[in-house]
């Protein structure tokens, strides 16, 4: 269980309020019910300074009171728990050919899930349609919200992203720039939203509810339409220091002549060999013909050589793109997800092979490379824990 460190900074009360009351929040959640004094016990605060920060969080219905407890003498103290029908968070993933989202409550559940498809490359304005639409449908059409508050909307996307300003910076897969969604969404809708690369969700998820939750340093890595990684360090997300830290798949990771273009517009990346788009370039040439991913995993379902061939090649890429990941973080665990996990079986074991292979100091041995199954709404509940984390400060354990 993660322990947190009170911030007792000064010349901000403010934010050492807004801080502690997350970490009431926090404790309640990780222990359950107590009363004040317990809880000012536990978070090495004053029992006058914590009985205030629990009188507001009842003020704002964010924690309840239940009966009295046992006492050894004296007055029976009174229980306090976090009312976790208080509000919801929307969490959003924007994919090229679709937009998935959740409601979840603030015990991270969701309560609620919907999807909805757009034609590949659209205009830019047909996605912020089509986002408004299935907002609106999760937040307006849904009676499970009754009257619980409505915190903000988490959106996730794939590329470069601002997350202070709310602004896709550039997306080699959307083919956007500068394009600011969450401050445009925001004035649509009034409320708070929040934008992040869909990668670094897909770690927050793991991290609050999957895999990641047991441990601090790790590395998300997606493969599907394209590839990136999300690279969690001291249970933080790692962003870099131009928004631009986990493309993963622009590690250069062909050298030879003719190399392939990728989706970005250069030439020799990760993705260009590995994503699900090379795949199938790679078996149009091979069979001479379009071939979607549903006709390719049945072709090598049924051993058909020239299917297992092309997915042998993108496990050796993404081996050797792994491996020197792993050489450079040193992380306990990596784990893999995204909707490239549906040819895992035909991957995984040239994948460990390379790693092996490829991997300093025997580190292989001690690194579990774990395939995750495609769970749309772990990257949506990520994306809206985010929003929760934003508003609240809560740290779901």
């Amino acid at each position: 269980m993660q322990e947190f460190q009170l911030d007792r900074r000064t010349g901000d009360v403010d934010y050492i309020k807004r801080v502690n009351l997350g970490h009431v929040i926090s404790r309640l959640k990780q222990e359950g019910s107590m009363s004040r004094a317990e809880l000012s016990r536990k978070l090495g605060l004053s029992k006058s300074t914590c009985s205030l920060l629990v009188d507001e969080l009842l003020s704002k219905k964010l924690v309840t009171e239940l009966g009295k407890d046992k006492s050894s003498g004296g007055r029976k103290p009174t229980l306090v728990d976090l009312n976790y029908y208080a509000g919801v968070a929307v969490g959003l993933k924007i994919m090229i050919d679709r937009i998935s989202g959740v409601l979840i409550d603030l015990s991270g559940k969701v309560t609620c899930s919907d999807e909805i498809h757009i034609s590949p490359h659209s205009r830019v304005d047909e996605y912020y349609e089509k986002t408004l639409e299935i907002i609106n449908r999760l937040i307006h059409n849904n009676d499970k919200i009754a009257d619980r508050e409505i915190y903000g909307v988490g959106i996730s996307m794939g590329g470069r992203i601002n997350y202070d300003a709310g602004v896709l910076i550039e997306s080699s897969i959307l083919h956007w720039h500068n394009e600011a969604f969450a401050r445009n969404i925001e004035a649509k809708i009034g409320l708070p939203v929040f934008l992040e690369n869909d990668v670094n969700t897909f770690a927050w998820g793991e991290n609050h509810f999957g895999h990641g939750k047991n441990y601090s340093n790790y590395v998300c890595i997606s493969i599907g339409q394209g590839i990136g990684a999300g690279i969690i360090i001291n249970n933080q997300i790692y962003k870099g220091s131009h928004h631009g830290a986990g493309e993963f798949g622009h590690m250069k990771i062909a050298h030879q002549k003719d190399l392939r273009r990728c989706s970005c517009g250069e030439y020799g990346c990760l993705e260009a060999y590995a994503s699900t788009p090379a795949l199938l370039k790679e078996a149009t040439l091979k069979y001479g013909e379009r071939v979607n991913m549903e006709a390719l995993l049945k072709k090598a379902s049924e051993k058909d050589g020239r299917a297992l061939e092309i997915f042998q090649n993108a496990a050796q890429y993404l081996g050797l793109g792994i491996a020197n990941l792993v050489n450079i973080f040193d992380p306990e665990v990596v784990l893999i997800g995204g909707e490239g996990t549906a040819y895992t079986e035909y991957i995984t074991d040239e994948v460990q092979r390379v790693l092996s292979e490829n991997i300093v100091y025997d580190l292989a041995n001690e690194i579990p490379v774990v395939f995750l199954p495609y769970e749309a709404d772990m990257w949506s509940r990520g994306t809206a824990a985010m929003v929760l984390m934003e508003h609240l400060q809560i740290a779901f354990e």
